[in-house]
């Protein structure tokens, strides 16, 4: 399996991945190419970035996967919060076991 080396723009430190750590998704627009994300050990942080059309054929003949798919539907509309339902957290929060009652 390869190792894919790139630099993290936070840390400024060298990251070295293996394929599967790599998300690498196609662009919608014909005329880009996609972008690739990617965690970052060192300071923890998520990066994301354009990738050229050439690197995108580096990565995908380095093993990492496309991902294709569609974006996850909007969740439905929730009720909205009332003060009284404010008032009822408030109370639930000064319960010792307040958090193994939460649903």
């Amino acid at each position: 399996m390869s190792s894919i080396r790139t630099m993290c723009p936070y840390c400024i430190s060298p990251v070295d991945l293996d394929p599967p750590e790599i998300l690498l998704l196609p662009a919608s627009a014909p005329a880009a190419c996609g972008s690739y994300a990617y965690y970052c050990g060192s300071c923890q942080r998520v990066t994301v970035a354009a990738v050229s059309r050439d690197a995108f054929t580096l990565l995908v003949s380095a093993g990492v996967r496309v991902e294709h798919g569609d974006p996850t539907p909007d969740p439905p509309p929730a009720r909205p919060l009332t003060v009284d339902d404010l008032i009822d957290f408030h109370r639930l929060l000064e319960t010792p076991d307040w958090f193994s009652r939460l649903r």
